[in-house]
């Protein structure tokens, strides 16, 4: 899972900027949506949180509320662009899962969202890796893996202008991601391309980076298996602040898809 912006105190990531934007977002991992969540009321800020700093970071979830009986079906949005550039079996996958869904009582529309947010996402986390990190690439350039040293240098041609224009557009997608998630409790799309590639990578990131962008939390769980016997993923994004709406939808879902829900 990846919480939402500054829900976590990364005493331990080394930061790309001073802003809240990062090249990426820690969040715990677990066997289930309801492990998820009792782990992250572990380790978030929660009552850390300083007088007179933002109320949104505590968090307190109950792990009894995520339970099957208490939940109601969601209202879930497929994003369009994701699965027109997975590959087959993720499509297929996420067709089927979202056709249970749909079967189980979840109500699901199709949205879309405007491309460009990632690109200013790529543009904003250059340029401030850049700033950061500029004099110490310099002298120590065989430290940095080699896409963290290109994207060190390609920030570092990008203008002042460039970069101011990048971060309006990102307060634009903040209130825009707000306004498209008004009637949805959940954003649905692929975790990934497909299955997890090989170990030299982490593989693409755009089907992350826009939730990175606008800070909002996403999860993330097994839907199915690909013809090589590897998990197929699928991503739902909460709005921002609300990793406990978010469990509730993922909790449901994960529920109601067969073979996937843990033994209780």
């Amino acid at each position: 899972m990846w919480p939402a912006a500054n829900r976590l105190l990364a005493v331990s990531v080394v930061k790309a900027s001073s802003r809240w934007l990062r090249v990426s977002t820690p969040g715990p991992i677990a066997g289930c949506v309801t492990d998820v969540a009792i782990l992250l009321t572990a380790i978030s800020v929660g009552d850390q949180v300083i007088a007179g700093g933002d109320p949104r970071l505590k968090l307190a979830i109950d792990s009894a509320d995520l339970h099957l009986k208490k939940l109601k079906p969601p209202r879930l949005a497929i994003l369009t662009e994701f699965p027109k550039v997975s590959d087959d079996d993720m499509q297929v996958a996420l067709d089927h899962a979202m056709s249970t869904l749909r079967a189980a009582g979840a109500s699901v529309d199709i949205v879309e969202t405007n491309p460009d947010w990632l690109n200013s996402h790529q543009l904003i986390v250059g340029y401030e890796m850049a700033a950061r990190h500029r004099e110490r690439i310099r002298k120590l350039r065989f430290d940095y893996a080699p896409k963290v040293k290109e994207l060190i240098q390609a920030g570092l041609l990008i203008t002042n202008i460039q970069y101011e224009a990048a971060r309006r557009r990102q307060e634009e997608a903040i209130v825009g991601s707000a306004s498209l998630m008004h009637d949805f409790d959940a954003l649905v799309c692929p975790a990934t391309r497909g299955v997890a590639p090989a170990h030299a990578t982490t593989g693409d990131p755009s089907f992350q980076s826009f939730w990175t962008f606008t800070g909002q939390p996403t999860i993330t769980f097994p839907i199915s298996l690909s013809g090589d016997g590897l998990p197929l993923g699928i991503q739902l994004i909460g709005r921002r602040f609300d990793e406990a709406g978010l469990f509730r939808a993922a909790a449901w879902c994960e529920a109601v898809l067969p073979g996937l829900t843990p033994d209780r």
